[in-house]
């Protein structure tokens, strides 16, 4: 049976494009799909966010850190991330983000 979806997609946040994306199966932790991303400079302020959040989530936290946290994610997925498969062109919304390095994974919404 041949696969529907390749394993390429461009990344955007609202109509900004962020980077291309190759899908990395054996890598999956569900429901997280992780890839590595090619980035535009445009990547830039999300990975900052995503990388702000990542460390106020991790370790010891307040409900301060908590609370920043969510209002950085928040910022993060403002004005929604999305991905559009490369061959179909099939555009999916995102729920979640992380980003560490040229690493990213994400949650489909």
């Amino acid at each position: 049976m041949e696969n529907q979806h390749s394993y390429d997609y461009e990344i955007f946040r609202g109509d900004i494009p962020l980077g291309k994306v190759t899908l990395v199966p054996e890598e999956w932790d569900f429901p997280w799909v992780v890839g590595r991303i090619e980035p535009t400079d445009a990547f830039d302020v999300v990975r900052e966010l995503s990388e702000r959040v990542l460390e106020l989530e991790s370790g010891e936290r307040s409900k301060e850190d908590l609370h920043k946290a969510y209002e950085l994610f928040l910022q993060l997925m403002e004005p929604g991330i999305w991905v559009k498969d490369v061959d179909s062109g099939e555009r999916r919304d995102l729920s979640g983000l992380n980003v560490e390095g040229n690493k990213v994974s994400w949650r489909w919404a």
